[in-house]
């Protein structure tokens, strides 16, 4: 009997002890004492870091060598990266349309464009380009040619007038045409042009008849012709070709170049 006692003893205790176990097990835990209470992604504190910029310094100093030469080269020859065509000299001689230079960073890559304004020449041979280095080829090569004289935008867009008017604009106006930097090709393709219509010229030129005076909606007698990209043209009033303008150009005064003279480089045989 006595052995009985013992051994119901012994069970009762190892139940005891079971049970004591299991519910200790299911205590929920404490919480960590250096874990943030801002954070509840469970795995504490991470520190967080910036993409780091390129370099393109090295980049940059072989571009600035290879666009000085190019450079040079327009001063020697008269002739433009990837053309043999001669641009001849007028002697113009008066600030903007004088043939200059500028190296800058123009869209915001990190890496230096050459531009080119070719302006102290005869009409058909006026050009302002925009230029880009191939470090593998060594190459300089146009990613952009129009007519000077360009305005250029913080939005890497470019203004860049026509060669002729239509002869029906005010003064104060000259037709255009808007280029904008594409990323992806790093390159600027056509965005759209405009030019202007005025009821008082065109009634001089006994044209009044052709004036899109439907459009005219504030009743200034001036009308914008606007063409976008491939698009058929369209007649806006100011209030729309505002928009239109702001939308490709911003509302900012176009950025300055750093300029130079191509004086500055001089014929070697001088």
């Amino acid at each position: 009997m006595k052995n009985k006692k013992k051994i119901l003893a012994l069970l009762l205790a190892c139940a005891l002890l079971f049970v004591a176990g299991c519910t200790k097990a299911e205590e929920p835990a404490e919480p960590a004492e250096d874990r943030d209470a801002s954070d509840d992604s469970g795995i504490g504190e991470w520190e967080v870091t910036e993409p780091e910029t390129p370099d393109y310094s090295e980049y940059n100093a072989k571009a600035e060598e290879a666009y000085l030469a190019a450079v040079q080269t327009f001063v020697d020859m008269g002739t433009l990266p990837g053309s043999d065509a001669v641009i001849p000299v007028e002697g113009y001689g008066h600030d903007e349309w004088d043939n200059l230079y500028a190296i800058c960073d123009l869209d915001g890559d990190g890496k230096l464009e050459l531009v080119i304004r070719a302006a102290d020449s005869i009409m058909a041979s006026m050009q302002e380009n925009v230029y880009v280095y191939n470090e593998e080829t060594g190459e300089v090569t146009d990613v952009l040619i129009a007519f000077p004289v360009c305005k250029y935008y913080d939005t890497k867009a470019i203004e860049s007038g026509w060669s002729h008017g239509t002869g029906m604009e005010t003064d104060d106006f000259w037709p255009f045409n808007a280029f904008v930097y594409d990323e992806e090709n790093d390159n600027y393709y056509f965005y759209g042009s405009v030019s202007q219509y005025t009821l008082v010229v065109m009634t001089l030129m006994e044209k009044a008849d052709e004036f899109p005076a439907d459009v005219d909606e504030d009743g200034n007698g001036i009308v914008y012709e606007i063409i976008n990209g491939d698009d058929a043209p369209f007649y806006a009033d100011d209030a729309i070709y505002q928009e239109w303008r702001s939308g490709v150009f911003g509302d900012n005064a176009p950025v300055d170049l750093p300029w130079h003279n191509v004086d500055e480089l001089v014929h070697p045989n001088e």
